[in-house]
């Protein structure tokens, strides 16, 4: 069987990274089209048609509540590369059209390695500050995040705090203190899409680096709008 019963109903997915779908107008617990814990559900995005999701259910909560096995994010078609302070990130190697698998609002999330960030950087205790004037400016919001690991003065610590563009602290305090320093990186970034022309993307904040070959995720929107669904009955309940 193939539900919905209620063809007027739709889900919304607050937080792609978890594992709860909310519906509207939906039933999933009525008899006559009850959704079961092993059956396939399916976001369907006509739109954008491989933006669309297959998960099986994991847990019935109510009428217009479930959860499923595994989160909403998917891997991304080809491979992704960056341009240092630019906000293009350009896919190459895909094999269906960039906007079929990602679509105004999604974000991508990558991994870039010991790049070097912009501007220098003076180092003190547990605090990295960034310089504040041309051309030697730091942009650390949105190209370091909680975790990425950093090297500065030949020595690796990892950020705790991202204060702002010109100011991080690290886990431990550094040797010794150093001033107009590079800064080096490893940074899991998140990227959100505003604009899609032909296999370029464009970000909502720049990147500091020229990477290729990258990796990528797509971390879908679906909160913003509701979808259609299909649920594929593969039990007997």
């Amino acid at each position: 069987m193939i539900l919905p019963g209620n063809t007027g109903s739709t889900i919304n997915i607050a937080n792609p990274y978890s594992n709860v779908v909310t519906g509207i107008d939906t039933e999933f617990l009525a008899l006559a089209n009850k959704v079961n814990v092993g059956d396939l559900f399916i976001i369907v995005d006509s739109g954008n048609p491989l933006r669309g999701i297959s998960k099986i259910v994991s847990n019935v909560i109510s009428n217009t509540s479930l959860e499923v096995f595994g989160d909403f994010v998917y891997p991304g078609q080809g491979k992704l590369k960056t341009t240092n302070d630019s906000l293009t990130l350009q896919i190459s190697s895909n094999t269906n059209t960039v906007s079929d698998f990602i679509q105004v609002g999604d974000s991508v999330k990558f991994n870039v390695t010991n790049f070097q960030l912009a501007g220098t950087v003076n180092i003190s205790g547990s605090v990295i500050t960034g310089n504040t004037t041309a051309p030697n400016v730091t942009y650390f919001v949105g190209n370091v995040v909680v975790g990425s690991e950093v090297t500065v003065n030949g020595e690796v610590r990892l950020v705790t705090t991202v204060t702002n563009n010109d100011h991080l602290i690290v886990n431990s305090n550094f040797t010794n203190a150093g001033t107009n320093k590079y800064i080096n990186a490893n940074s899991v970034l998140v990227k959100t899409v505003s604009a899609i022309s032909g296999n370029n993307l464009t970000a909502n904040s720049k990147v500091f680096a020229n990477a290729t070959n990258l990796v990528y995720i797509v971390v879908p929107d679906y909160a913003s709008t509701n979808y259609d669904y299909k649920v594929i009955t593969l039990t007997d309940e």
